[in-house]
Order: structure tokens, then C-alpha cells, then sequence
């Protein structure tokens, strides 16, 4: 299954949508608990809680709105830690988290091509105790271990 890369504005984009798409909900919804026209009046929290309870989608858009909220707690932290990242690597706050991301992202490919190509090669080397004796030595110091022929 291939897993598309996700960019962090539209991350952003899409929750600002659904906050706005759970406040028209949650209108609707008050709307419907009352009797009264309550959609442009400023009700105090614990009205607008107590006539959302009364409903089903009330119960429902309450449950949304606290898990949007505990979201975009979790999004407010991750811009915290990207601003730590930019700061540990000395990058303008300016620079997208998918390109500081990308950058890690080839950086770890290259390593681990560059790792996988020196353990190729120090395998390469045979062993020169008692003409050949089918162990296979790891010259490097990443891993000085033995291996046997297969």
C-alpha cells in the first residue's frame, strides 16, 4: 500500500476547515435544543454545554469539539518542536517542516548507503588465517565481528 506524503499547510488547512465545519454544527445544534433563536446570541458556556447534552449530535459536536481541541494542542506543540528543530539546526523559521523533514529524510538514505557500501566492501575481505579458512573479517571499526560463508 503507498502512503502519501501529507504537507504540514495542508495539515493546517484541513483543521481549520473542521473547526469551522464543528462550529456550524454546533449552531445547528443549539439552534435545534431550544426553542428560541439562539444562533447570533452569546450564551454562557454553561447554557450552551447543558443545551448541547440535550440533543444527540449536541453530545456528539461536544465530543468533537473536545478532541479538535486536544488536536490542535498536539499540532501547537509539534510547531513548538519545529521551531527547536530549526533552531538546533541553525534554519530560518521561514523554511517548511516538509523541507527541513525532506533534507533528514535523504541525509538518513545517504548514510545508510554509505554504511551499507562500507560493510559490503569489509566483507569483501577474507579472512587470512590457515589458507582460507571461510570466515569473512569486518575491518571497520562500525562492526568487528566474524562471519561465516553461507
Amino acid at each position: 500500500q503507498k502512503v502519501e506524503k501529507t504537507q504540514w499547510s495542508m495539515v493546517l488547512s484541513e483543521l481549520d476547515r473542521l473547526e469551522k465545519g464543528l462550529d456550524e454544527v454546533r449552531k445547528i445544534s443549539l439552534q435545534h435544543s431550544s426553542k428560541s433563536d439562539v444562533i447570533n446570541k452569546t450564551l454562557p458556556l454553561a447554557r450552551e454545554v447543558q443545551l448541547l447534552q440535550a440533543t444527540s449530535v449536541g453530545r456528539f459536536t461536544l465530543d468533537a469539539c473536545l478532541r479538535v481541541a486536544v488536536l490542535v494542542d498536539e499540532i501547537d506543540k509539534a510547531r513548538e518542536k519545529f521551531d527547536l528543530l530549526f533552531q538546533y539546526f541553525e534554519e530560518k523559521a521561514a523554511l517548511h517542516p516538509d523541507e527541513i523533514f525532506s533534507t533528514i529524510c535523504e541525509f538518513e538514505r545517504n548514510f545508510d548507503s554509505a554504511l551499507n557500501e562500507v560493510i559490503h566492501q569489509d566483507s569483501c575481505k577474507v579472512c587470512p588465517e590457515k589458507n582460507n579458512c571461510g570466515h569473512y573479517v569486518f575491518t571497520s571499526r562500525i562492526s568487528p565481528i566474524m562471519m561465516y560463508k553461507k
